[in-house]
């Protein structure tokens, strides 16, 4: 009887040490927001897991994805940040706080040290966000009128997904719906 008990606490052991490196590492390869219930955020999960592959961002460890939606086709396009090197403006971000908008980003997944964001217009620019943006060095601290937005050329990445059928997927380097796939 005390030999089973020993066996069962061994193995109980074991578990609790297995569950316990498990969760260490997930916890810090992933920082997410991303429910993959909604094929919107399973195409978003796609392509942060294929830059993130293929060495897309370049050289940097941030990225804005821009999303847009028409019909059964979802576009995201990555920048990646030392592409287009703007800045938020600190006082507008405080400005938008806990609103629907449209410029600000609403949403981000850290993921391998690699943080990329994005502007979700059902979902309010939160205080967690503004402080990614700050901690990734995103955020113009000082007066709005000192700061020079940079207007670039952006070699854009883009990703088209049919909604239907995530499998259905189309990558360019364009960005626009004119060079899209067709959904049936």
């Amino acid at each position: 009887m005390k030999t089973h008990r020993l066996i069962t606490l061994n193995i109980a052991f074991k578990f609790l040490i297995c569950t316990c490196i498990c969760m260490s590492i997930m916890s810090c390869k992933t920082s997410s927001t991303i429910s993959t219930q909604d094929p919107r955020e399973t195409a978003i999960q796609m392509v942060i897991d294929d830059c993130l592959k293929k060495c897309v961002l370049w050289g940097t460890n941030k990225a804005r994805l821009y999303i847009q939606q028409k019909g059964d086709v979802l576009m995201i396009s990555v920048t990646p940040y030392n592409e287009c090197p703007n800045k938020f403006l600190y006082d507008w971000l405080q400005r938008d706080l806990n609103k629907i908008t449209k410029a600000s980003p609403t949403r981000y997944v850290v993921k391998n040290g690699k943080l990329f964001y994005w502007n979700d217009p059902d979902v309010p620019l939160s205080e967690d966000v503004i402080k990614m943006l700050i901690k990734y060095k995103l955020v113009f601290m000082g007066d709005p009128e000192d700061y020079y937005f940079i207007i670039c050329d952006i070699k854009y990445k883009t990703y088209y997904f049919c909604l239907t059928d995530l499998s259905q997927k189309k990558v360019t380097r364009s960005w626009s719906f004119e060079d899209c796939l067709q959904c049936p």
